[in-house]
């Protein structure tokens, strides 16, 4: 990784900086702040500790002082920039032209003082960006048990902890009386054995100060935590939407991570993190997963029939044939087939994101 002095904008071949409106810009969003930079076992003499830390419900809520967080941006596709080793020109698509323009005017001052031509023929690397910065923390350590999921592999499984670390900003704005933009929040999983707990593995939500140098709020943070968590589960519980909209979790600041935040898959984790119980889905929601794949199994097959056994199990017939199923929250393990009472156990995640491949799934099962 690479850490730039600065930018300068891009150049025309006769060294004049192009207007942004002469082209389509590709956006590379950088990643969320990761930390610590050091080792996360704690075994380690690097390994980062808790200022100081209490229990609240099933989980810890810790104050680290001064710790580094990381910001690194890999290219729009992940895969990285590739940068003149000379002038530092940057492509944003595709491999730097040899020879390019160098990525800053000359000065109309001083042209005779000049002795490089207007375009470059340097060799190029490929490197991502990144900024490195100090900042205290609020953590919430989230310890995951044998009958929660811990796939951090997952494209889903970031959801819930971001979903719940932009909740907990948006609480802590209102229970603190600031500005959302004053605090920033991530998260990060960890596995047990570097964790040094019974557990399948932790995940850690964390809060720090936007400001360059901190301005104090994220130690508020860890003194009103009650309070910025119950203001965060007013947010998650209140809004009708079905995912995430900007009456709870969506803001300006967080643009980029709108499609992956969902308000259902946050509060499922402060619930768990507050009571150590397995998250359940409201009927509500129970009963929008299951008008939806109804409709979408009526769409493949006229004859097929859904109907309630009890409160959390389903039964589908096609054609004479019948398969038993439930529903449960992604963030909890599967029920079946270890569990003779189902024959499938759909998450939450399956019946509102990959839809079609479970309704194409069930009727090849019963027909």
């Amino acid at each position: 990784m690479y850490t730039p002095e600065a930018f300068a904008p891009k150049v025309d071949e006769t060294g004049a900086a192009e207007k942004g409106s002469d082209y389509n810009e590709n956006r590379a969003y950088a990643t969320q702040p990761k930390y610590p930079l050091t080792s996360t076992s704690h075994e380690s003499e690097n390994a980062s500790e808790m200022a100081e830390e209490r229990s609240i419900g099933h989980s810890i809520v810790g104050k680290m002082n001064d710790e580094q967080l990381l910001v690194a941006n890999f290219g729009a596709d992940e895969d990285g920039f590739e940068v003149c080793t000379d002038c530092g020109a940057v492509s944003r698509e595709g491999p730097l032209s040899n020879p390019h323009a160098r990525p800053y005017p000359k000065d109309l001052r001083f042209v005779g003082e000049y002795d490089w031509d207007d375009q470059c023929t340097g060799s190029t690397v490929t490197t991502s960006f990144s900024h490195r910065f100090p900042s205290d923390l609020t953590v919430l350590q989230i310890p995951l048990g044998d009958e929660m999921e811990f796939v951090p592999s997952e494209a889903w499984f970031e959801t819930p902890g971001q979903s719940l670390a932009e909740a907990l900003v948006m609480g802590a704005s209102r229970a603190l009386g600031i500005e959302d933009d004053e605090l920033e929040g991530g998260f990060r999983t960890r596995s047990a054995e570097h964790a040094d707990i019974d557990a399948r593995g932790v995940i850690e939500v964390f809060l720090f100060d936007t400001t360059a140098g901190g301005a104090g709020f994220s130690s508020r943070v860890w003194e009103e935590f009650d309070a910025v968590c119950a203001e965060a589960r007013s947010i998650l519980e209140s809004c009708s939407c079905d995912t995430a909209c900007h009456n709870c979790l969506r803001r300006y600041q967080n643009r980029h991570l709108h499609d992956s935040l969902n308000r259902h898959e946050g509060l499922a984790l402060l619930d768990y993190a507050q009571t150590g119980t397995p998250p359940t889905l409201r009927p509500d929601k129970t009963q929008s997963l299951i008008k939806q794949l109804e409709r979408a199994l009526e769409l493949k097959e006229e004859d097929v029939a859904l109907r309630a056994i009890d409160d959390d199990k389903w039964e589908i017939e096609i054609d004479g044939t019948t398969m038993t199923f439930g529903i449960r929250s992604s963030l909890r393990r599967s029920r079946a087939p270890t569990s003779a009472t189902y024959d499938e156990d759909y998450s939450d995640y399956e019946l509102s994101q990959r839809l079609p491949e479970v309704a194409h799934s069930i009727v090849d099962q019963l027909q």
